[in-house]
């Protein structure tokens, strides 16, 4: 009898180490993949996304709004359903009415008819930093309603930063039982331009502006920076495009001579990379070395002369190679 209560003990105690060293195993929708959240379709891993690049990204933060029936009808954009024909079932995280959801954080969607406010969405604007769009689904019945969500073009957000929807198909219902998340879409990075000439030549040293032609460039807001990566925009030097030409102009008198880094974000997408744009001059310059010398004399100093001597430091410059006309001279160079 003791032999056989002893078995059953370790027996025990082994399904129990078994167990605590995988605290996963046997808990239904729990996956030891990465990525996936247990949700079917275009939303699966949705979770996980927003866990691993807004939640453990420092610079992001989602915050609950709280919707305020008193100002954010002011800036509310509208949003047309769309009768989604192809959707069969219900899939995806669910969003509850006038409430939070931990699957869907940023949000708060009144769509239960017997709430006020019907048909209003509240959307943390800072979700559209990493989405291009969302859609949220309604089931009504056995029809499907979608509504997709994003900032709509001169969309106003309240003071605190958050865009607000009205979707009149929510408020004019009275028989929609369920709404989820339907699908996402991340935000991509534009295509970066591209140019054959990467460098144009100055024919004099104050020219305000340089022209390149570009062999492929979206249009959008273009910036210009004097770093290949990091730094912020330049304020005294702008880039405008108009296809296939992009002018960088300097504020200033002259466009100084050097390279350019330039990139275009499109709407609802992620800045470019930098392609490097260079401003050459066609005036052929030699560098006259920097180098120290002996300046002055000494004596009584009536020959007018520095005294007494001492050493004169210059540093390395440039200086036009061959003789100019006045010309060129009152032009700049």
């Amino acid at each position: 009898m003791k032999k056989r209560v002893l078995i059953f003990a370790l027996a025990a105690l082994a399904f129990f180490l078994a167990t605590c060293s995988n605290p996963a195993a046997g808990i239904p929708g729990k996956s030891d993949t990465p990525g996936k959240s247990g949700m079917p379709g275009k939303t699966e891993g949705y979770s996980t996304f927003l866990e691993e690049i807004v939640i453990n990204s420092p610079e992001i933060s989602i915050r609950h709004p709280v919707f305020d029936s008193s100002t954010d009808r002011e800036v509310a954009a509208t949003v047309e359903a769309v009768q989604n024909n192809s959707r069969t079932n219900a899939s995806g995280p669910k969003i509850t009415s006038n409430a939070h959801s931990d699957d869907f954080p940023g949000i708060y969607f009144i769509w239960d008819p017997k709430q006020k406010d019907p048909g209003y969405l509240k959307v943390d604007a800072v979700l559209f930093d990493i989405l291009d769009y969302f859609v949220l689904t309604a089931k009504q019945a056995n029809t499907y309603w979608d509504f997709e969500i994003f900032p709509q073009s001169d969309q106003k957000q309240t003071a605190d930063g958050f865009y607000v929807y009205y979707i009149p198909k929510v408020d004019n219902s009275k028989n929609i039982n369920m709404v989820f998340l339907g699908e996402f879409k991340e935000k991509a990075q534009t295509t970066p331009p591209t140019a054959d000439e990467t460098s144009v030549s100055q024919t004099t040293l104050v020219q305000k502006s340089a022209m390149f032609t570009l062999t492929s460039a979206h249009t959008g807001i273009w910036r210009v920076y004097s770093t290949k990566t990091g730094g912020t925009a330049l304020t005294d030097v702008t880039a405008s495009f108009d296809a296939p030409y992009l002018t960088l102009t300097a504020s200033g008198n002259a466009l100084a001579l050097g390279t350019y880094y330039v990139s275009v974000e499109q709407t609802r997408m992620f800045e470019s990379s930098r392609l490097a744009l260079t401003v050459n001059s066609s005036i052929e310059m030699a560098l006259v070395s920097g180098g120290s010398f002996r300046f002055g004399q000494n004596g009584d100093g009536s020959s007018g002369n520095v005294e007494p001597v001492s050493t004169v430091t210059l540093t390395g410059f440039y200086m036009v190679k061959y003789e100019v006309i006045q010309a060129q001279y009152l032009a700049g160079i």
